[in-house]
């Protein structure tokens, strides 16, 4: 009787067959179109870095927001698909993180060394808060050590937010300087500046002047003299403000200078030269807004004091007069 129940054996077993090899395409091209679908992020994560870094180059923000804008849209669906990829998580909050910035308008160093870097505007702040949120979840997941990088990002986003405590975003970078490690020259000189707010001056200038790009150029002697401003070096800071005044023709780097000068002048109460560095500036800059809340504070300010009033009524007289002299006739 064995002979009658073989053909069936065979059938099963060939059908079994063909079930494992259809089961095993299906399985295959499965894997193909997920892998497919994660190319973007295996297989061209070099092709985007360079565009990132064509992109952080860009001096229209405007095309910067359009740029990583889009990459955003592109992490949200890689972190849909691998919700446990801790490089995804990390890779999305960088991108938020570099939006955020391109939405601020202007480069950490130049907002800063214009002491405009807060308030923080609403885009800006979203972006960051969703910078936060993935790089700690890329944290959580991650099996490995986090990147010099990633640790000085997630420092930025916490000072921009004012997230933590000064101290506790300074304790968290200053082991990158301590070993002195290589960052791009942004956020090497930002994690100089909590360094230095955090109370050790003498690591911050240090990690400052090895990875900060100082001596450069003239932007970066800016920055230099705005830290050198906030950590009250002011002898300092002021020498190297009028050493650039002296060196450039850029008026952009006058004017960051000139206001940096009386910063300074005020708070240390030095009101002769604070009333002349005003004047000068009204002289080459009267149309800046700026410039124009200085002259108004100093007439309200020599009000009640007839000597610095007289002073500053001329010096203000005579550096309109010289720009109605040189203004263009009809």
């Amino acid at each position: 009787m064995y002979h009658r129940y073989k053909p069936k054996r065979k059938y099963k077993t060939l059908i079994k067959t063909i079930f494992t090899i259809l089961l095993s395409i299906i399985l295959i091209v499965v894997v193909f179109l997920q892998r497919s679908k994660l190319m973007f992020w295996k297989q061209d994560v070099s092709r985007l870095q360079v565009k990132i870094a064509d992109a952080e180059k860009l001096a229209d923000y405007g095309q910067r927001v359009e740029f990583f804008s889009s990459l955003a849209e592109n992490t949200e669906k890689g972190k849909a698909q691998k919700p446990f990829d801790a490089d995804i998580f990390l890779f999305s909050g960088k991108t938020y993180f570099l939006l955020g910035e391109s939405y601020l308008g202007d480069g950490f160093s130049e907002l800063f060394s214009d002491h405009r870097l807060f308030p923080i505007n609403r885009r800006a702040r979203d972006s960051f808060i969703s910078a936060l949120r993935d790089i700690n979840k890329g944290i959580a997941l991650s099996s490995g050590s986090i990147s010099a990088e990633i640790r000085a990002v997630k420092a930025q986003i916490e000072y921009y937010l004012s997230y933590r405590p000064i101290l506790e975003i300074a304790s968290s970078v200053k082991s990158i300087a301590l070993d002195n490690e290589p960052l791009p020259v942004e956020l090497a000189r930002f994690c100089a500046l909590v360094i230095v707010l955090g109370g050790d001056r003498e690591l911050g200038f240090k990690y400052l002047n090895a990875r900060g790009g100082i001596g450069e150029d003239l932007k970066s002697e800016l920055y230099l003299a705005a830290l050198e401003y906030h950590s009250k070096m002011y002898t300092s800071a002021i020498m190297r403000y009028r050493k650039i005044l002296s060196e450039t023709d850029n008026d952009n780097f006058k004017k960051t200078a000139l206001l940096g000068l009386i910063q300074i002048y005020h708070d240390q109460s030095l009101d002769k030269e604070l009333i002349e560095e005003v004047a000068r500036a009204n002289e080459m800059f009267p149309d800046d807004n700026g410039v124009k809340m200085w002259v108004e504070r100093l007439i309200s300010f020599t009000n009640d004091k007839p000597a610095l009033k007289n002073m500053f009524n001329t010096l203000i007289a005579q550096s309109e007069s010289k720009n109605e002299t040189e203004m263009p006739s009809e």
